[in-house]
């Protein structure tokens, strides 16, 4: 079997990353951000996923949590590209729902090459914890802008 793992590093003023991805590897990612509940939303994507990430994400948090989970999206994109480049054809659409307790979530991905995103959530409350639920939308901007795959959420 092909090794399907990629490291990606970011290092701007703001923010200091690495990431690996491993589409071969599954278990429980490595993953600190300094960001608790953003560290929980990674676990339970590479986790459900069936992925595993290694991260190591610092940052200008004290200031604000913006930078952090933005560069982590593009982070996490850029990865993701470069593991559909390596792995030649892959399977371009899917579709999930998910309900989990009072929660419905809907994704559709394609893997098309045009980054589009469609983000249509609400959240009980604006944060979680410290975590500003509309940091949300910025990850996954960044995320599909550097996967360059089409995005819809409806949760």
């Amino acid at each position: 079997m092909e090794s399907l793992n990629v490291t990606v590093k970011r290092d701007t003023k703001e923010t200091q990353i690495e990431l690996t991805l491993d589409l071969n590897k599954s278990g429980s990612s490595n993953i600190d951000t300094s960001i608790p509940f953003f560290n929980h939303l990674l676990e339970a994507m590479a986790f459900h996923g069936q992925f595993f990430i290694s991260l190591k994400a610092e940052g200008d948090i004290d200031v604000d949590y913006h930078h952090l989970v933005e560069d982590t999206g593009l982070v996490l994109g850029t990865a993701f590209n470069n593991l559909f480049q390596k792995a030649g054809g892959v399977i371009r659409f899917s579709h999930k729902i998910i309900p989990m307790d009072e929660s419905l979530s809907e994704v559709v991905i394609d893997v098309c090459g045009r980054p589009t995103l469609v983000y249509n959530a609400e959240y009980p409350q604006p944060l979680i914890g410290i975590f500003d639920m509309s940091l949300l939308k910025e990850f996954f901007l960044a995320f599909t802008g550097k996967a360059m795959i089409a995005l819809h959420i409806q949760l």
